[in-house]
């Protein structure tokens, strides 16, 4: 098992930033920034891990070699493409499950009070090993009804 992590280190992973609020208390959380998910790319692939309310799902979606940050931008999201980190030698905090949990332990991140979606978007854009998008569509009804 242990390799199989050590395998991952570095590899590109993205962060992807929705609006979809299916659970009505996510709409006090920032327009935008109300779910995330994360993909990583193994070499071969680029598998998606989506942390839903009920269930999580994993799969392998589109071809290593595909732009799937790109198609995620013309659907309105924002996205950072970052990396797969070596997790400090310490076990995670215990907290609750959320997308935003999953998606931290998923890149090796154990910051503690990184808790929405808009404060790890925050957190990984602070990082210079990232890149991200300063002109990316930006729906302007996101959060009006």
């Amino acid at each position: 098992m242990t390799d199989l992590l050590v395998a991952h280190i570095g590899r590109p992973a993205l962060v992807v930033f929705e609006d979809e609020a299916v659970i009505g208390w996510l709409r006090v959380l920032k327009p935008g920034f109300r779910h995330c998910c994360a993909a990583i790319n193994d070499g071969r692939a680029w598998v998606e891990v989506l942390p839903l309310a009920r269930q999580t799902l994993v799969r392998a979606c589109v071809a290593a070699d595909r732009d799937l940050a790109a198609w995620y931008r013309s659907r309105g999201n924002a996205v950072i493409e970052t990396m797969v980190r070596e997790p400090p030698d310490r076990l995670a905090p215990v907290t609750l499950y959320s997308c935003v949990e999953e998606t931290k332990r998923l890149l090796g991140i154990q910051a503690r009070w990184v808790l929405t979606p808009y404060q790890l978007y925050r957190y990984l854009r602070s990082d210079p090993r990232n890149a991200y998008a300063y002109d990316r569509p930006f729906r302007q009804d996101i959060g009006r009804k």
